[in-house]
């Protein structure tokens, strides 16, 4: 009796390391597989011990065992019909190859094969958002561009979001028109495809164009030329162009007079008026004695346009 009970330990023994030893194989196979049999053509995952085909449930397959050569696994039925199949083959390389039977069809004999699927980790992409003009008036077109980069060369596709809403079309660029004046944020997100995501969002504000204000107002310069005149030049305030048939009215007043050595309290010896030539200038003749001062008011004028004024002071004969 106690030979029968070892020997039947000694079985049990050796099955769980024959067991053992098959299921710390399968850590050689595992990973995705890419497997083609009896119209079957789909992905194959050995993880953990377990086996799983795309489309079957979970538990679908059972007893995997590997020797390190040949692969066994049980694929059972479900919905109800008599379809378990049993799988073996063998392993060369990244390549297996082999056979499997149907429950439900005796002496049938298909053909299975898979191969190592490409286990290259994927990286996923970068983006960065980018809008142009920089600060959008309600009167232009807007374009936003997805500056994006994918480190594996996998080709990307875009999705456009305003305010998490999607929007527009699946390439890099977005071109928005005739926003109101507001707060806009969109976002672009890219997919490689493969499960890598990056995304990125800009922020802007619209405001409304307003026209300039009108150009109307006149800058009057005076300066001294020689031979006792004075020259009056007139030009807009906004782009300094000159002013053409400006009025200028002209008071002339004597200062100070070299013989008697004195000021004079603003006696008016001359009043005037002159326009503007092409140029916008005009020249004014001080009349006096030599060594006598004199002080030249120009007030300008011209229709629809400001008004402007300036003082000179200008010594006859230097």
């Amino acid at each position: 009796m106690k030979t029968i009970i070892i020997l039947a330990s000694l079985v049990a023994i050796v099955q769980m390391a024959c067991i053992a030893a098959a299921q710390s194989n399968i850590s050689e196979i595992s990973g995705k597989w890419d497997i083609i049999g009896n119209g079957y053509h789909g992905t194959m995952t050995l993880d953990g011990g377990k086996i799983f085909m795309d489309g079957l449930p979970e538990e679908a397959l059972t007893g995997i065992s590997f020797d390190g050569k040949e692969i066994r696994f049980h694929r059972n039925s479900y919905g109800g019909s008599d379809s378990d199949q049993d799988y073996t083959g063998e392993l060369s390389g990244d390549t297996m190859t082999g056979t499997f039977t149907q429950a439900n069809l005796p002496g049938d004999i298909y053909q299975w094969n898979a191969n190592r699927a490409n286990q290259t980790e994927n990286h996923p992409p970068t983006v960065s958002l980018d809008y142009s003009p920089q600060d959008p008036m309600d009167t232009d077109s807007i374009w936003l561009k997805a500056n994006a980069e994918d480190p594996d060369g996998d080709q990307l596709v875009y999705s456009w979001f305003f305010l998490g809403n999607e929007i527009g079309s699946e390439t890099g660029t977005e071109l928005l028109k005739q926003l109101v004046p507001g707060d806009y944020e969109y976002t672009v997100k890219v997919s490689d495809g493969k499960g890598g995501i990056a995304e990125d969002t800009v922020r802007f504000t619209v405001i409304k164009k307003t026209s300039p204000p009108p150009c109307d107002g006149l800058l009057l310069d005076l300066e001294e030329g020689p031979g006792s005149v004075v020259i009056a030049k007139v030009v807009d305030d906004c782009e300094h162009n000159p002013l053409s048939n400006a009025t200028l009215d002209i008071v002339i007043f004597h200062v100070y007079d070299k013989q008697l050595d004195k000021y004079i309290n603003g006696k008016v010896v001359n009043r005037s008026q002159k326009l503007t030539d092409g140029n916008g200038e005009a020249i004014i003749l001080v009349p006096g004695n030599p060594g006598d001062m004199y002080r030249v008011d120009v007030y300008a004028s011209k229709d629809e346009w400001d008004t402007s004024d300036s003082s000179i002071h200008i010594t006859i004969g230097g």
